[in-house]
Order: C-alpha cells, then sequence, then structure tokens
C-alpha cells in the first residue's frame, strides 16, 4: 500500500486524466516494456514514481475497453503530437 511519505518522494507529479495514465500503463504492459512484471506492479511504480494514486486500475481498464469511438484517445494524442514536434524540429 502507497503512503503519502510514498508520494512525496517524487519531483514529477502527473497531471493529466486518471484515466490517460491507465491508458499508457496498460500499453506499457502490452509491449513488455518492463519484461515480465505485472500490470500491477508496473501501475504501483509509475504511480510512486509520478506522484498519482490510482485505485482499481483493473476497472478503469475494463471501461478503456468498452469503449466504442476511439478506445486509445490519449495514446493517439501522444502519437500526433510527437510527429507534430519532429516536424516543427525539421524545420527549424
Amino acid at each position: 500500500m502507497q503512503t503519502r511519505r510514498d508520494f512525496d518522494k517524487s519531483v514529477l507529479t502527473w497531471t493529466a486524466q486518471k484515466v490517460h495514465l491507465a491508458e499508457l500503463i496498460y500499453a506499457l504492459d502490452a509491449i513488455k516494456a518492463f519484461g515480465s512484471q505485472n500490470t500491477k506492479s508496473i501501475a504501483d511504480a509509475i504511480c510512486r514514481q509520478w506522484n498519482i494514486h490510482l485505485s482499481a486500475i483493473h476497472k478503469t481498464f475494463e471501461e478503456i475497453r468498452l469503449r466504442k469511438k476511439n478506445r486509445t484517445p490519449f495514446l493517439d494524442l501522444l502519437k500526433n503530437a510527437l510527429m507534430q514536434r519532429m516536424e516543427n524540429d525539421d524545420d527549424k
């Protein structure tokens, strides 16, 4: 269980929506970015590092899975923002 003291150690604080963080965590787990770590271990480590508390991340993932129009809006936003940044840097 995380304590407030765990959160205070972090320099960074996640300020985007919690559902966006859940989307990112599950994407990282899907590509095995942290090897064989399970989703809960990944979520706990990221939450400690980024000063955020997520409860019932598995329920959030179920809500993400049930989305009809676009299941990955945050990941799509990240990709588009990165592509735009690279294009802007190319123009410099």
